[in-house]
């Protein structure tokens, strides 16, 4: 079994959906979007289950009380932490609620496609994806204040160094799928923390499609 995007959910998470669906193991894949094709009925029953098992899955998640994991971004609909812990659970249609929405899909605005006012805290309709926001670099400062967070990290985005900083360092957008789709030469991008939560950000970046050309690392100090 395969999951889009890679396999880079872990062990666990592949052993747990091969015994739910009786499946004999497989060797993982890499960069394959489907491997197999299911007849109607097993597809959409397959499909039911993974997206019963998305809908309890966690939006976000806070490391070491100072770092801000999300597949998305931000929100103007966050005002506390308690606001994402009460998104009502299953969470079945995601775009029913405007904050799960956000922080699933928001994205940091990209200057050089559409300007928004870099003066204040700014939010704008994304229309990139036709759904959530865009939000600028003061609204990342403004976020990281109240929250008392050094770094958000985020994915959501194809970037082609594997990852991109935003908002003076105050955000990174990592892409962990090298060669991605087998047509982009892209380079992909994984992060760690030191093992005190408090410190350290580890950035190793390889080359296309995994090699180890242009395989590169650096610490960052938070």
């Amino acid at each position: 079994m395969d999951l889009d995007k890679d396999n880079k959910y872990g062990d666990y998470q592949t052993d747990y959906y091969e015994e739910k669906l009786e499946q004999p193991p497989t060797p993982p894949q890499i960069n394959t979007n489907a491997l197999e094709k299911f007849s109607p009925v097993n597809g959409n029953k397959l499909y039911e289950k993974f997206n019963e098992a998305f809908s309890w899955m966690p939006l976000a998640a806070i490391v070491g009380e100072k770092i801000f994991c999300v597949h998305g971004g931000i929100s103007p609909k966050l005002a506390s932490w308690n606001d994402i812990s009460n998104i009502p659970r299953p969470l079945l249609e995601v775009t029913d609620n405007e904050l799960a929405t956000d922080l699933l899909f928001s994205d940091p605005l990209d200057y050089d496609i559409v300007h928004i006012p870099k003066n204040k805290p700014n939010f704008e309709t994304n229309y990139l994806r036709q759904k959530s926001v865009l939000f600028n670099e003061p609204s990342v400062d403004e976020f990281c204040k109240e929250f008392n967070i050094k770094l958000i990290i985020r994915s959501h985005t194809y970037v082609p160094f594997g990852y991109r900083f935003f908002a003076d360092r105050k955000l990174i957008t990592i892409f962990s799928s090298s060669g991605y789709r087998d047509q982009r030469k892209n380079n992909s991008t994984d992060t760690g923390v030191s093992t005190d939560c408090t410190s350290n950000l580890s950035i190793s970046s390889r080359g296309p499609m995994g090699s180890e050309a242009g395989l590169s690392s650096q610490i960052l100090k938070y």
